[in-house]
């Protein structure tokens, strides 16, 4: 399953989350991820892509990131 589709399908679960780990300074997100919960730990891969993408890209609008874009239209869809 490409990762984009994982990210889409996983939205409601990584939603939260994601909202989470950003608040947190970016030096203290990965100690977050290996603390998450076994029952989340299939999330982290997603995770830790929209955190990378996140910060590769925090100067351009969602649109400009495939990830945070299929992120942002799963949000609006679902309306989250």
């Amino acid at each position: 399953m490409a990762l984009s589709t994982d990210i889409a399908a996983n939205w409601p679960a990584l939603n939260p989350l994601l909202d989470e780990v950003l608040e947190l300074p970016p030096e203290k997100r990965t100690a977050w991820l290996a603390a998450l919960p076994q029952e989340q730990w299939e999330l982290r891969t997603a995770l830790r892509a929209l955190l990378a993408d996140a910060s590769g890209f925090a100067s351009l609008p969602a649109s400009g990131s495939p990830l945070l874009a299929c992120a942002s239209q799963r949000r609006h869809a679902t309306g989250s």
